[in-house]
């Protein structure tokens, strides 16, 4: 199992709440910019954990990388917090720099928005924010799962009572980016 999140904003109480009752020493973390020190936290707190983190636009720390590539359970997975791509405006840029580094799966941040879709079998997923959700009201993250050589993706939301998962109909499309059947 892989917890994902972006745009902490230094708010790191639920991101620590999520990883303390959710994962064990040698699970992984990965932090997708905007506060990625804020991931820091979590290592202090937990040795144990593999974290990868990237910077975003509100990071200003060079000795994070702007981008990133890891590999689990044999997938290629492209990392950037997605304003270098201005996913803001459209997702064009993000795609092509996933399909450059022939990524299986691209994980980006930035829009405080969930989001998870399909173009030409690369998984491109948003956890949205676990701090500042723009979208649904409250915080966000993501789980990305491996069963079968295949990768599943589900965005969580904290709400008042606890964790629920977020049904978010993954879109697909294809090569002309118009939107296919699931």
């Amino acid at each position: 199992m892989i917890l994902v999140f972006s745009d902490s904003h230094t708010k790191t109480s639920d991101m620590l709440d999520v990883i303390d009752k959710t994962l064990q020493d040698g699970g992984c973390v990965i932090h997708l910019g905007d506060h990625a020190s804020d991931a820091d936290l979590v290592l202090k707190k937990h040795p144990g954990i593999n974290l990868t983190k990237v910077r975003g636009n509100c990071d200003y720390a060079p000795q994070i990388p702007a981008e990133a590539i890891i590999t689990a359970e044999g997938h290629k997975i492209f990392l950037t917090h997605g304003h270098l791509q201005n996913v803001k405006t459209g997702y064009n840029h993000l795609i092509t720099s996933a399909i450059s580094r022939e990524a299986d799966i691209c994980l980006f941040g930035h829009t405080h928005t969930p989001d998870i879709f399909y173009y030409e079998n690369i998984l491109f997923l948003n956890p949205g924010s676990i701090s500042l959700s723009r979208s649904i009201l409250c915080p966000t993250y993501a789980v990305i799962n491996f069963a079968n050589g295949k990768a599943e993706a589900s965005v969580v939301a904290k709400e008042a009572f606890g964790y629920r998962p977020v049904f978010i109909k993954p879109k697909v499309y294809g090569s002309d980016f118009s939107e296919k059947g699931v």
